[in-house]
């Protein structure tokens, strides 16, 4: 893997072309983390079906993203514009059950109706949470919208390309990148298309990220139990235990001076505050919650020009 310093200053280890899981991983790599045999049971394989993405900020790119009606990398050099899965309760539930009937195929009403929810006690990671480690404004539109309009702007009608683009690996965060871009951008030729693998990371099927993860927890305080009746349990450990966490960004492509432009009204939909996680990376500006309401609030009540 090749070792590297992102913009914000923090060193990584990189391997382009490909979306390596944690056993591949630590062929190559070791750190304290990655390495650790004594994960109590979870639940694997989970598959999520993702329909929203979001784009987290500092007050300085909301200025600029309300000023520009639209969102164009922080770097113009790479060009590259960065979003995150958006995971809901909904999503938990809904992966939970798919779990479930993959496990218990032949289970009856009754023992699914003893079942009681677990997967949310293992959907901990920063993957999952609300809190923000990169600004307090988030910005979140459906996959397919995205898309839309990235075809409709950049790619002058045409399909854009997804592409496998990266696996970073830091000391307990794993990021799998999948690239967008235009037919007509030739620099990503040779990075494999992402398909529809059963086996990979991630996929993108009828509008929806379908996303494999295999580190959901980071800090991991329960273990999966399987019980008599085709049914799961779970147990709180004494102590806890800290492992890697893993997710899934994605990544638009635009040339020097574009934007994936959307009207004001759009913008101020899809705005909402998030509170500072207990990690703020560094390169980010960030204000208390308070503050990032009453500034969404003035957005959303200020008259449209």
């Amino acid at each position: 893997m090749q070792h590297r310093t992102n913009e914000r200053g923090y060193s990584e280890k990189c391997l382009q072309k490909a979306h390596l899981k944690i056993d591949e991983l630590k062929t190559i790599e070791s750190n304290q983390y990655i390495d650790k045999s004594n994960i109590p049971q979870f639940p694997a394989p989970v598959e999520f079906h993702i329909s929203k993405l979001s784009h987290v900020t500092g007050i300085s790119g909301l200025k600029g993203i309300i000023q520009d009606c639209g969102f164009k990398p922080q770097n113009n050099t790479s060009g590259l514009l960065y979003w995150s899965l958006d995971i809901d309760s909904d999503d938990i539930v809904a992966a939970e059950q798919r779990f479930l009937n993959s496990c218990f195929p032949q289970r009856t009403e009754a023992q699914a109706a003893q079942q009681k929810p677990f997967l949310h006690l293992f959907t901990t990671s920063p993957a999952f949470e609300k809190k923000s480690r990169y600004g307090n404004f988030r910005f979140t539109f459906p996959l397919q919208e995205l898309l839309h309009e990235y075809r409709r702007q950049v790619c002058g009608g045409t399909e854009p390309v997804l592409r496998v683009y990266e696996t970073i690996l830091y000391k307990q965060e794993i990021v799998y990148s999948v690239v967008v871009h235009s037919p007509e951008v030739h620099k990503f030729d040779e990075f494999p298309l992402l398909d529809d693998n059963a086996h990979g990371v991630c996929a993108v099927k009828e509008g929806l990220v379908i996303w494999r993860p295999e580190a959901m927890s980071e800090t991991h305080r329960h273990e999966l139990k399987e019980s008599s009746e085709n049914t799961f349990c779970v147990s709180q450990m004494i102590d806890h235990e800290y492992y890697v966490w893993d997710h899934v960004v994605f990544v638009f492509h635009l040339r020097p001076g574009q934007t994936l432009c959307f009207t004001p009204e759009r913008l101020r939909n899809t705005l909402t505050a998030c509170e500072n996680d207990r990690i703020k990376l560094r390169g980010n500006e960030f204000v208390d919650f308070s503050s990032a309401v009453e500034r969404v609030n003035e957005i959303r009540t200020s008259p449209v020009e």
